[in-house]
Formats: structure tokens, C-alpha cells, sequence
């Protein structure tokens, strides 16, 4: 397998194949033929070759678990590097999290041990993650793949999709009642198909499941993948810096979803592909492959 040039390591991305993972499997599966360098394994092979001591005992291979299922051998034993990725809802006040995200984080904090590091999605999470289950913690976006998209002949301004949980349980069908044929409502659809309908809408709805700070940065990469522009409660929004790249909404509560509702209907096709462009000129640092090697290699660094 193919080295990086400067660092001498191979990459591993290892995730599972199912559900929302499908599309991120896409994404790099499409880098890895760019970037000889990077691999995409499957969560069961890397289970497999964790078994190999060939494999694990080689300090120049460099595993990125998109998960904290894997099973991975003990630190004493290995010179690999395994580092975990956590994009989930965060907050620092816990209390604030919904149950299954809880229920989330406590089990990835009783195997984070076993990890030697930790990729977040933006700096703030980063920060505050690594800091919580005591490990080195670095940034990783995803990014965006670029590509033409005509913005003028969409057939719906809004779209949402997305886990039924928390306080979406109310604000989506008011909104969705409010809006009426101005927002497409689909739920567990992924990969190309996801993409398919995303690509019919402007703007792309994002409600958070409660009040965290953490932010949904992968509806910020489908979005500009796509042409959409994110539209978006407030939070830890980054590297959206500017509200020049998206809608941002005010925090959804019931007393206020009418007056989002209006904000979304009053808010023109034209601003909305304002919007979504200058996001795409804006973020041209940070396409799928300028993140590999803008933030994933540096990082990867650390660990020679």
C-alpha cells in the first residue's frame, strides 16, 4: 500500500457500511482514487486485521475509526496509531443532551481509553471533547465535493431529513404545516438517493434534537456538495464565520415556530442562492481533499 509522501504514514478511514454512513463511505471511497495514500476499510476488516499483528504492529499505519465500536488491540502491544472520530451532539452542560445522546457519550467514554486520539469537527469541539475523555483531541472536517449545480430550476425551496427525536418532534410538522409545498419532509433515505432529493431543493433545513451548542457540520458539507444553502438554528457553526453562507434562524422554542415559519417563507429564492454561492466561494479551503491534507496530516504528525 501506497505511503504518504511527506509523512510516511498509510491512512485508514474504517466506518461502518449501513444507514448514514453510506454517503460518508462514498465520499472517501471517491478521495482515496485521488490520494493513493488513503484507504476506506470496512469497520469488520479493520476487526479482522486488529487480529494481525503485521498490521498493528506497523508504526506507519495510521487508522481513523469513525466509531467507537472497533475492536482494537491494547496499547502496550501496538505501534499503529488509532484515533476516533466524535460528531455527535455535545455540550458542556450535559443536561442539555437528549437521553440517546447521554446514553452516546457515556459508552464512548469507557472505550476512549483504548484510542490515542480523538478528530472532532471544528475547533471548539475539538477543545472541549478531548478535554472531557482525557485525550489529545484534533479537528477534522469533512468538506465539500465540488461540482456545477444550477440553482434557478429547483423544484422545492426547503428540504429536511432527519432523525425524528427531541425537539423536532414538534417543530418539524409545524413547520412543515406552516411552509406547506415551500418544504419537502423525507426521512430515512442515504447515500446517492439522499443526494438525489437534496439536489431538488435551495435550502436545506437543519432543527437541532435540543438547546447543545455543538452543530451538525455534515448538513454543512451536504449542503454546499449539493448547491444548497444550510439553513439553520444558532450554534457552533464554524467554518461557517460569515451569515453571508447561510440562514441562520432563531433558536427554535413553541413559542416562536410561527415567526421561523415566516422568516422561511418571506425569505426569497434569490437570497437563498446568495447565500448558497457565496458559502461555495468562501469555503474553497475546505474540500474533501484539502481537509485530508490540511487537517488530517498535519495532525497525523503529532504521533512520529
Amino acid at each position: 500500500m501506497t505511503k504518504h509522501p511527506q509523512t510516511g504514514f498509510r491512512y485508514f478511514m474504517a466506518l461502518p457500511r449501513g444507514g448514514s454512513y453510506i454517503e460518508l463511505w462514498q465520499i472517501y471511497a471517491r478521495a482515496a482514487r485521488r490520494l493513493p495514500w488513503l484507504n476506506v476499510i470496512d469497520r469488520d476488516i479493520l476487526n479482522q486485521w486488529n487480529t494481525d499483528s503485521s498490521f498493528f504492529n506497523d508504526s506507519d499505519n495510521f487508522v481513523v475509526c469513525w466509531d467507537f465500536a472497533s475492536v482494537l488491540p491494547p496499547k502496550r502491544e501496538r505501534q499503529a496509531s488509532y484515533f476516533s472520530v466524535f460528531f455527535e451532539a455535545f455540550d458542556e452542560d450535559f443536561q442539555k443532551l437528549d437521553v440517546l445522546h447521554r446514553e452516546h457519550w457515556a459508552r464512548c467514554v469507557a472505550l476512549a481509553s483504548s484510542f490515542d486520539g480523538l478528530f472532532c469537527h471544528t475547533p471548539w469541539m475539538a477543545e472541549s471533547v478531548s478535554a472531557a475523555m482525557g485525550l489529545p483531541g484534533y479537528v477534522l472536517p469533512i468538506g465539500w465535493e465540488e461540482g456545477f449545480h444550477d440553482l434557478t430550476s429547483r423544484s422545492w425551496k426547503y428540504f429536511y431529513a432527519g432523525s425524528f427525536i427531541g425537539k423536532r418532534t414538534w417543530a418539524v410538522p409545524q413547520l412543515s404545516a406552516y411552509l406547506r409545498d415551500e418544504l419537502l419532509h423525507i426521512t430515512s433515505i442515504y447515500g446517492e438517493e439522499f443526494r438525489n432529493e437534496l439536489s431538488k431543493s435551495l435550502g436545506f433545513l437543519n432543527v437541532f434534537h435540543s438547546d447543545v451548542r455543538s452543530f451538525s457540520t455534515w448538513r454543512i458539507w451536504q449542503a454546499l456538495s449539493t448547491g444548497c444553502v444550510l439553513v439553520s438554528e444558532p450554534g457552533d457553526s464554524w467554518p461557517l464565520v460569515s451569515e453571508d453562507h447561510y440562514l441562520k434562524l432563531p433558536t427554535l422554542i413553541p413559542e416562536n415556530v410561527d415567526d421561523v415559519g415566516r422568516i422561511l417563507k418571506e425569505t426569497s429564492r434569490e437570497i437563498l442562492i446568495q447565500k448558497a454561492e457565496a458559502a461555495r466561494e468562501g469555503l474553497q479551503d475546505y474540500t474533501v481533499d484539502k481537509c485530508i491534507e490540511n487537517f488530517l496530516v498535519p495532525a497525523s504528525l503529532e504521533c512520529r
